[in-house]
């Protein structure tokens, strides 16, 4: 598979992780490479990721239905 650099705005301090440790940086690539692009069995990995995240006690609830619009309005916007 070709790689090609593409830049992703994270955090000052992610990015310092990033890199000083390739491991991270390979990390990073795959999960990114794993998340939008689907699977060979149609599952979104995308949603199946953000279900798998811990949530935090203090924000407010939000339903897959949310999260999902939430998805689709940042990938329309994006691809115009």
């Amino acid at each position: 598979m070709n790689r090609v650099l593409v830049q992703i705005p994270v955090s000052e301090d992610t990015a310092k992780v990033l890199e000083s440790q390739p491991e991270w940086m390979r990390l990073v690539s795959d999960v990114v490479d794993r998340t939008v692009r689907p699977s060979k069995e149609g599952a979104d990995p995308l949603m199946l990721w953000l279900r798998s995240l811990p949530r935090d006690p203090n924000l407010p609830e939000l339903s897959m239905d949310e999260i999902v619009a939430e998805i689709k309005a940042y990938r329309a916007e994006s691809s115009s």
